[in-house]
């Protein structure tokens, strides 16, 4: 992918944090840098230009990562509900 024009994105949103559904990973306000903290909708993928993005605006923890990486097999329909750990 460093070669690459374009980057693979999940949705990172504000909106309505009281319902975090399974494909959901929520943010704290320190990882997401918002006061309310944020949510990935990893059922939502882009493809987008690199250009687009901006640099070293945050990085998440590796095990933020790691939940993000699970939740986009569910959220994309490589596993179903049932096989995510607890």
């Amino acid at each position: 992918m460093e070669r690459s024009a374009d980057f693979v994105a999940a949705l990172i949103t504000t909106k309505k944090l009281e319902n975090i559904y399974p494909w959901e990973v929520y943010l704290s306000p320190k990882e997401c840098q918002s006061s309310e903290g944020a949510k990935v909708q990893c059922n939502k993928i882009y493809t987008i230009p690199k250009d687009w993005i901006e640099k070293n605006v945050y990085a998440l923890s590796d095990a933020t990562m790691e939940e993000v990486d699970q939740k986009l097999m569910l959220g994309i329909g490589i596993v179903k509900i049932e096989d995510l750990e607890p």
